[in-house]
């Protein structure tokens, strides 16, 4: 009799252990499939290249190339940087600086009549990508927010030398950008983005 119960009690020790190792095996898999949230340690590399001389009745023409320095791949929010009607200027009239911004810096309280989709260019890690933002109106007959002022105050450019510069927006993971009933479309991008800038260049605007 106490031979049969030794025995039952080491067989069900035994079961026990083999149960738990399933356990932990079980555990160890899942944890395999769960991705680890993407780290990005260094911002994109954004470059912009323009006429050093623009007349005033044309419209402000940038060539744009944003490469990834990172080992994971990045995404670009790119929908306003393939609509300039929509892209936001401010100028510092004060300093003569334009700075073009494809994304917002705020959440907007106002959802648009319209508004162009959300999209996003992929950048593979150690990759570029590069485009033409064209300017929709002559750049001297637009008027354009200051960006020294919190509310709406609107400055045309002058003649003479201008700093100007673009930012953009990025991440690494898009799956999470979803828009809210009734919110405005770019405030989810607010939400998840990071910004990056390109080094200011110097433009010379004329009559």
């Amino acid at each position: 009799m106490k031979t049969s119960i030794i025995l039952s009690f080491f067989l069900l020790a035994i079961a026990g252990c083999q149960t738990l190792n399933n356990e932990k095996q079980e555990q160890a898999n899942a944890a395999l499939t769960i991705k680890p949230p993407l780290i990005i340690d260094k911002a994109p590399i954004v470059e912009i290249k323009v006429d050093q001389e623009i007349k005033l009745s044309k419209s402000l023409n940038i060539h744009w190339r944003i490469s990834n320095p990172n080992d994971e791949a990045i995404y670009i929010y790119s929908s306003l940087l393939k609509n300039s009607a929509v892209a936001s200027i401010l100028l510092d009239t004060k300093e003569q600086t334009v700075e073009i911004q494809f994304t917002q810096l705020n959440l907007i309280s106002v959802a648009p009549y319209s508004f162009p989709s959300t999209e996003f260019i992929k950048i593979e890690s150690k990759k570029s990508s590069e485009g033409e933002f064209v300017g929709n109106k002559p750049i001297g007959q637009k008027d354009y927010f200051d960006s020294r002022e919190t509310g709406v105050k609107l400055q045309q450019i002058t003649e003479g030398k201008w700093q100007s510069r673009i930012a953009v927006a990025y991440g690494s993971e898009i799956d999470n950008v979803k828009e809210l009933s009734g919110e405005h479309p770019i405030n989810p991008i607010v939400r998840w983005q990071k910004i990056a800038y390109s080094e200011p260049v110097i433009i010379t605007f004329r009559k």
